[in-house]
């Protein structure tokens, strides 16, 4: 079991402004912020990191578990309102069942999401 992961960025600002406006549509928020980090979780603990660094943590999505596809459609309609971008909510590709989307942020963090059913 992972305990938690970590996601560098070079515009932290940035980043931790979008995250806090577009996680809560999966239930995450903020829980712990320190200089230049903040972690993110349900229930008061933090599951992911955001960090301020000089090299970022090459193009690799962070995947989140949605627990309905209403939320994954919430979470579009964050991103989008927050200057993000949003791909439409789509069927898993077998063997998989549900549905998945991606979220682009202004500074380049890819969030993707999926509900499996």
């Amino acid at each position: 079991m992972v305990d938690h992961l970590a996601l560098t960025v070079t515009n932290y600002t940035t980043a931790f402004q979008f995250l806090t406006k577009v996680l809560p549509a999966l239930q995450f928020e903020c829980v712990v912020q320190l200089p230049n980090q903040a972690g993110f979780g349900r229930g008061g603990v933090p599951t992911f990191w955001l960090r301020a660094g000089q090299t970022p943590t090459p193009g690799q999505p962070l995947h989140f578990r949605a627990n309905s596809p209403q939320q994954l459609e919430a979470l579009c309609l964050a991103a989008l309102a927050h200057g993000g971008r949003a791909e439409k909510p789509a069927p898993l590709k077998a063997p998989a069942r549900g549905f998945g989307t991606r979220v682009h942020s202004p500074c380049g963090v890819t969030l993707e999401a999926v509900y499996h059913s």
